[in-house]
C-alpha cells in the first residue's frame, strides 16, 4: 500500500525529513518539488466507466485505458470486478480505478496521476516518467521511484480490500527488495506526501469517491524512514498473521510472557503494532492490559513477527 512518485526527488528533498520537526517543513519540501517538475495540464471533461455487465458481457476494452491525453477517467466500483487492468501510453491524465483488480500494468505514461484500487496480485510500472501513483496491492514492481505510505480512502474501499485478500494491517510499503541495488533506485517520501497532496482530486472525482462519507481504512505508519528523536508516539509498522505454535513459544520465551499465552497466540490471526516514542510504554501497557493484549520491548520478538507472512 503506498503513494509513489515515478521521478526521482532531488536528494535534498528526499533526506530533508531527517532534519524536519513539523509538517510545515515537510509541506514545503513537496511544494518545492512540485515547482521543479512539469505540472499536469488541466484535463478534459470526466469519463466515468459503466459497471461491468451493465450493457451485456464486459469487453476487453473495458479493462484498458490507452493512448489518452489530458483526460480524467473514472472506473467506478463494480466496473472491474477483479479483472486484470492495463494503462498504456497516457499523457497528462488523471485516472481513477476505484474497484478491486487482478494484475495491473502501467506502461509508457507521462505526467499522469493514477489511483489503483485493491489488487489481489501485482502492480507493474514500466517506462513511465513524472507520474504519481497511489496503489493497494500484494506486490509492487517498479524502477527508480519514491515510496510513501498511502492514506487512500473512498466509499467501498474496505469491502474491496477484503475481496482482494488485503488487510489494512498488511502495510509493508517500506519493506522494499531492490533486485538491482544501485544509487538512486529508490527513496522514501516525507509524511506530507499524502493522497490529497499527490493526486489533488477534483470535485467530480471526489463525488465519485464519495470522500465525505468514506471511512478511514488505512493506518499511517512511519515505516523504514530515518527515526527522529521526538517525544510523540509514532506507529512504525503493522502486521496481521497466523503465528505457528513453535514461533509463538519462541516469542513468549524472548519476551518473558506467561506460558499460557502460547495457547492464545495461534488461535487466529494476530495483529501486531510497533510503536515508538518517549514515555509511551506506560500508556501502552495500560491499554494492552485492558484489551487482553501482549506487549514487549524486545527487538528480537518484533523481528520474528514484523514481516511474518511475506518473508515466510
Amino acid at each position: 500500500m503506498g503513494c509513489l512518485l515515478s521521478k526521482e526527488i532531488p536528494r535534498w528533498a528526499a533526506y530533508a525529513i531527517e532534519g524536519s520537526r513539523d509538517d510545515s517543513t515537510d509541506a514545503s519540501i513537496i511544494d518545492r518539488w512540485d515547482a521543479k517538475t512539469k505540472a499536469v495540464s488541466a484535463p478534459k471533461p470526466v469519463t466515468i466507466g459503466a459497471r461491468s455487465g451493465a450493457k451485456g458481457a464486459p469487453k476487453p476494452a473495458d479493462f484498458i485505458l490507452s493512448h489518452l491525453s489530458k483526460e480524467t477517467v473514472i472506473r467506478e466500483q463494480g466496473s472491474i470486478n477483479g479483472q486484470q487492468f492495463i494503462i498504456d501510453n497516457c499523457k497528462d491524465c488523471c485516472l481513477y480505478v476505484l474497484d478491486s483488480c487482478d494484475m495491473v500494468t502501467i506502461d509508457d505514461c507521462k505526467r499522469c496521476k493514477i489511483v489503483i484500487g485493491p489488487s489481489s496480485a501485482s502492480v507493474f510500472i514500466r517506462d513511465c516518467s513524472d507520474c504519481r501513483v497511489v496503489a493497494l496491492c500484494q506486490q509492487f514492481r517498479v524502477l527508480q521511484i519514491g515510496f510513501g505510505c498511502s492514506d487512500l480512502k473512498y466509499d467501498g474501499l474496505e469491502g474491496q480490500m477484503h475481496s482482494a485478500g488485503l488487510s489494512p494491517f498488511h502495510n509493508f510499503w517500506g519493506h522494499i527488495h531492490d533486485f538491482t541495488p544501485k544509487e538512486g533506485n529508490m527513496h522514501f517520501l516525507p509524511p506530507a506526501a499524502n493522497f490529497q497532496r499527490l493526486i489533488v482530486p477534483d470535485q467530480v472525482a471526489q463525488d465519485a469517491m464519495n470522500l465525505k462519507h468514506a471511512s478511514e481504512v488505512l493506518l499511517q505508519t512511519w515505516g523504514e524512514r530515518p527515526q527522529l528523536e521526538e517525544p510523540q508516539a509514532k506507529l512504525l509498522r503493522t502486521n496481521e498473521a497466523l503465528v505457528p505454535e513453535g514461533l509463538a513459544k519462541e516469542m513468549i520465551r524472548l519476551s518473558g510472557w506467561d506460558s499460557k499465552s502460547v495457547k492464545e497466540i495461534p488461535r487466529g490471526h494476530c495483529v501486531g503494532l510497533e510503536i515508538t516514542g518517549n514515555g509511551c510504554i506506560g500508556g501502552l501497557c495500560a491499554i494492552a492490559q485492558d484489551k487482553g493484549a501482549l506487549i514487549t520491548t524486545v527487538e528480537e520478538t518484533a523481528k520474528l513477527f514484523r514481516h511474518l507472512g511475506i518473508d515466510g
